[in-house]
């Protein structure tokens, strides 16, 4: 498992939060800075972190409130992969018309702690069923925790168009467990 990560206090307005990065040893890159505490309290004193065997991290700090300190307050954060989709997926062409091809983008983050090794699935949905003629894309591109990247998708367009709702929903491959489901599509 990694064994690498890095706190930090970030002001946030009137209050500050935890943030935090993982090095992911396979591929070999430090990911993005990740919310570890969502207080609208300060965080007070020198916090700490452990990394545990399993790749868990112990953090621990202190929180301000009308101008008095909390006790030490410790959390474990298990280290879990969370694919969300980050923006509304858009199509290249300016005018659609019904059978036309063309390329759909989808931009995919992974906004949790551990890194979608394996790379990750696509699927399109017209409403609640599978997009006409398009069958999930699987890419093994690995995303490190708070790593994002775009992808392209041919597609042609059903030959009815009226009342078409396209939406798109990533999952990691490899077994491995997404944290927030909710947020895939």
């Amino acid at each position: 498992p990694n064994g690498k990560a890095v706190i930090w206090e970030m002001q946030e307005g009137l209050h500050s939060n935890l943030y935090g990065a993982y090095y992911d040893e396979e591929t070999g890159t430090w990911g993005d800075g990740i919310a570890l505490t969502d207080v609208t309290n300060s965080v007070t004193e020198a916090q700490s972190g452990a990394i545990l065997p399993d790749g868990t991290l112990m953090l621990g700090y202190r929180l301000t409130e009308d101008g008095q300190n909390s006790g030490l307050i410790t959390e474990k954060l298990e280290r879990e992969c969370d694919l969300t989709i980050t923006a509304l997926p858009w199509l290249e062409a300016m005018t659609l018309h019904p059978g036309m091809e063309t390329v759909l983008h989808v931009e995919v983050e992974n906004t949790g702690s551990l890194s979608a090794s394996d790379g990750f699935r696509l699927e399109l949905f017209d409403g609640s069923q599978s997009f006409e003629g398009m069958d999930p894309i699987e890419y093994p591109l690995a995303l490190a925790p708070g790593q994002k990247t775009e992808v392209e998708i041919a597609v042609t367009l059903p030959n009815e168009l009226a009342g078409k709702r396209l939406k798109a929903k990533v999952t990691p491959l490899g077994g491995i467990k997404d944290k927030n489901s909710k947020n895939n599509t």
